[in-house]
């Protein structure tokens, strides 16, 4: 838990890493590995912290419950509670005789043990490690604070330094610091002015020791309930992310499932209203697609960058959907060069071309290597020419009308739509795509509108 707590931010990253690798090897959702990944912590740490309940766990303690209801539970067992106990007294040689009173007057309490360290002056490091040594299992501890120990600063630092890791223990001061006649205070150390002060005064001494240890039990009383307070509003936090996520993107796929089966539902209708409905809802899913592709594959946003889905008809590719408003967007012939002409002419495969190629690639799906094609060449258009477009197509069947492609362009100088990534999302874009329209195109029921489109013109 520790490890955990202490490097989180390395951790997230590391997952982050893990997810982005997984998804690429395994051709899957990057998001659906990384909530994989995520639910898995979870999983564990809940494991782990159940584990560390069961095993920490005492007759006076239960951990998990304690988080779960924020009480500790009574004790109910019938014990002997016993006295042992360790106090450290800390002290200069001029103050060694109050050490020794402190030892003389408690020695006589059965299972009190008390343990003096008097900084004699000698081997400052050798004395650091006695002082630790004595202070290793100390549960109570002594301060006689006097001007020779002032000068000492090694004795206050090595006491600091262990009380703030056990914190739980009560460590009081003696001052016997004389304060100037003229008023003047000498220069003291600042670090016991952070301890509280106590008479030198034995026989209250229990009683102090007593009180300071109950008010550091409900400090710490108080600070757990602050920490479950903590870990709750993360795991609720954590749980509403989850929930959130699942339903937003259950309620889209529920909403594309739908607006499909309406298409699908709608088969008797005239062609091209067919293909009216299924562009209003392609102009809604080509958005999400842009969307999921900056997500996974560039990781960037870039505005001059569009999507667009492709359908044919008789020799002819048109434009069902693109992200593109502004911009007119032609239609393709058989008989003329494009690359998306390119990727039907080529089903099952990927066309990737930049403005420094003098030939577009064609990449099967397959992996067979492809002869080249005279037809397959960047087509020029009026108003542009883009630095960088890939395309992919997809069909099962063997008639040219029943397949589909989808093209990925920018007008972006800087941009290049070549990558490790690219191809494999259109090719699982382009799939769902061909199985959604499949029973349309299969029966003839679904003809292009050349005319105006949604959203944008074709030439």
């Amino acid at each position: 838990m520790k490890l955990i707590k202490e490097n989180l931010a390395l951790l997230a990253a590391i997952a982050g890493v893990i997810a982005a690798l997984t998804a690429r090897i395994a051709n899957v959702d990057e998001k659906f590995v990384y909530n994989a990944i995520l639910v898995s912590t979870s999983v564990v740490v809940l494991l782990g912290i159940w584990l560390r309940s069961h095993f920490d766990g005492s007759e006076d303690l239960n951990v998990l419950s304690t988080f779960i209801t924020d009480n500790l539970p009574p004790n109910r067992s019938k014990k002997f509670l016993g006295l042992k106990t360790e106090v450290v007294v800390i002290a200069d040689k001029d103050s060694a005789a109050t050490c020794e009173n402190f030892v003389l007057e408690f020695q006589s309490i059965k299972e009190l043990k008390v343990t003096s360290f008097v900084s004699d002056g000698s081997d400052t490091r050798l004395q650091i490690d006695n002082l630790r040594s004595v202070l290793a299992g100390a549960e109570a501890v002594i301060i006689v604070r006097t001007e020779q120990l002032e000068k000492q600063t090694w004795v206050y630092e090595t006491l600091d330094a262990w009380a703030s890791q056990n914190s739980h223990v009560p460590c009081l001061v003696i001052d016997r610091i004389r304060i100037d006649p003229q008023g003047l205070p000498p220069n003291l150390s600042a670090i016991p002015e952070r301890y509280f002060f106590i008479p030198d005064d034995k026989k209250s001494l229990p009683w102090r020791m007593l009180k300071r240890a109950n008010e550091r039990a409900f400090a710490w009383r108080n600070q757990a309930s602050f920490n479950r307070m903590i870990a709750l509003a993360f795991l609720v936090l954590v749980a509403a992310v989850l929930v959130t996520s699942y339903f937003s993107s259950s309620f889209q796929q529920n909403k594309y499932e739908t607006a499909l089966r309406d298409v699908n539902g709608k088969i008797e209708q005239q062609p091209k209203e067919n293909y009216r409905t299924v562009q209003e809802v392609y102009m809604i899913m080509v958005g999400h697609t842009k969307e999921d592709y900056e997500d996974n594959v560039t990781r960037t946003k870039d505005d001059k960058l569009n999507l667009s889905y492709w359908v044919i008809n008789n020799g002819t590719y048109y434009p069902l959907s693109s992200t593109e408003k502004e911009h007119s967007h032609r239609i393709w012939r058989s008989d003329e060069s494009s690359i998306i002409g390119c990727a039907f002419a080529h089903p099952n495969s990927a066309v990737q071309w930049n403005e420094k190629m003098l030939q577009p690639q064609v990449v099967p799906f397959n992996g067979e290597a492809t002869a080249e094609n005279s037809g397959c060449h960047y087509g020029p258009e009026l108003q542009r020419k883009l630095p960088s477009i890939v395309c992919a197509s997809f069909s099962r069947s063997a008639d040219a009308n029943n397949t589909v492609g989808i093209c990925v362009f920018t007008e972006n100088k800087g941009s290049n739509m070549i990558n490790d990534l690219t191809i494999p999302f259109l090719r699982k874009r382009s799939q769902e795509f061909y199985e959604s329209i499949f029973p349309l195109m299969s029966q003839k029921k679904l003809i292009p509108i050349e005319t105006e489109q949604i959203g944008w013109r074709t030439k």
